[in-house]
């Protein structure tokens, strides 16, 4: 029983780190706040379980990832993912400015 607890929390981790689950968990605190507060009226340990529960808060091992941090992972890999884009438009463009000028030097 307690290893299957234990790969869980494994998964649990995994998942908490990609940048759906991130994205989710920005949306998710503005709208469920005041709802969180209503249930958990005085208790800050009983929010941060709700929180944590509901995904509204996520956490990596025995870090928890704050908004700020979650907006820096997520500016980082949408800009990663777009210069990966950007470069690889870039090379597609040039073969095939490489080949329309190889075809108008021998078609004229």
């Amino acid at each position: 029983m307690y290893q299957l607890a234990h790969s869980l929390k494994g998964v649990t981790n995994v998942i908490n780190v990609l940048p759906f689950s991130q994205a989710t968990a920005l949306l998710r605190e503005p709208f469920t706040q005041q709802s969180v507060e209503t249930l958990t009226p005085h208790s800050t340990e009983a929010v941060t379980k709700v929180s944590e529960f509901y995904g509204i808060s996520l956490k990596v091992g025995n870090y928890t990832l704050d908004p700020i941090m979650l907006d820096v992972t997520m500016a980082g890999i949408f800009i990663l993912f777009t210069a990966a884009a950007i470069w690889r438009m870039n090379r597609r463009l040039k073969v095939n400015l490489d080949r329309l000028m190889c075809y108008l030097q021998h078609n004229p």
